[in-house]
């Protein structure tokens, strides 16, 4: 009898020892981090800005290292060695870097916008807006596409920095604009990500409907404390319409069938005392989606 309930708890054991083995075999669930960050690299000719460009270059790395997204998409990269200083700094753990955007000979500066990635990528496209107004006509914005492979997965990225101000036409020509881009080159089984500073409230229905209508993509809530990007209270590097907060930062994301297992964005504020009167490195905050597939 003894001899019986012994070979029992053996072969109970074996079962569950089997169990767990074909557990641990599973595949892990695959993430994909993506941030978004503007990071205010403003041509260090414009000095009444006092942004300090340069400091700020030395700083900004040593967060987005620590945060250890899969692709960083920048915005507002504009001088050449704050690029220099930034791209040094996180070409080891990114060293597939596209950008910056619509960077030409001429009197104007390049679109501002920067791709920085831990696996290949493949650029399959770029417009610049055509039509712009003040300010933003000395830029040459527009939005680049690439597309990556990580090994597991292929996605596609369309980053973007669109005009700060302007008439819901002229707004909405360069959401149509991206629109057709990404429509252009989007295909079944390979997802789409729009990432990037549209300059577009969520609290301003006529434009925020025009862009997630023109681009045809998905929006989703906030998570975490933060939910502004743009925070004219609280950001020490923010001046223009005290008070005021929005989001005007995005992750869109267009599916073409591919739907994930969960997706979350969150809000993230980078600080370091780099002057006595600031800590934000950044007139924005950071946008922060985790995907699992």
């Amino acid at each position: 009898m003894k001899f019986f309930l012994f070979a029992a708890v053996i072969i109970c054991s074996l079962t569950c020892l089997a169990g767990g083995n074909e557990n641990n075999s599973l595949p892990a669930q695959n993430n994909l981090r993506i941030l978004s960050y503007n990071i205010k690299m403003l041509p260090r000719i414009i000095k009444s800005q006092h942004h300090y460009p340069i400091v700020r270059a030395h700083i900004i790395p040593k967060y987005i290292l620590e945060e250890n997204a899969d692709i960083v998409v920048f915005q507002e990269a504009f001088d050449g060695k704050a690029d220099r200083i930034l791209c040094k700094a996180l070409k080891e753990k990114y060293p597939y870097i596209v950008g910056p955007l619509n960077k030409k000979p001429g009197f104007k500066i390049n679109g501002g916008v920067l791709i920085c990635s831990k696996y290949p990528l493949k650029q399959l496209g770029t417009v610049q807006y055509s039509q712009c107004n003040d300010f933003d006509c000395w830029a040459r914005k527009g939005v680049m596409l690439v597309e990556v492979n990580d090994g597991k997965h292929i996605f596609q990225i369309a980053a973007t920095h669109m005009n700060g101000g302007g008439s819901v036409d002229l707004k909405t020509s360069q959401y149509r604009e991206m629109g057709q881009l990404v429509k252009e080159f989007a295909k079944p089984g390979i997802p789409q990500f729009c990432v990037g500073d549209y300059n577009t409230s969520n609290l301003d229905p006529k434009y925020y409907n025009a862009l997630v209508s023109n681009l045809d993509a998905e929006d989703g809530r906030i998570t975490g404390e933060l939910k502004v990007t743009n925070d004219h209270l609280n950001n020490d590097m923010e001046w223009f319409e005290p008070g005021y907060r929005d989001i005007i930062d995005y992750i869109f994301y267009r599916p073409n069938g591919v739907q994930p297992q969960k997706m979350e964005r969150t809000i993230k504020q980078y600080c370091q005392r780099w002057r006595s009167d600031h800590e934000d490195l950044s007139d924005h905050y950071a946008l922060l989606m985790e995907l699992t597939w």
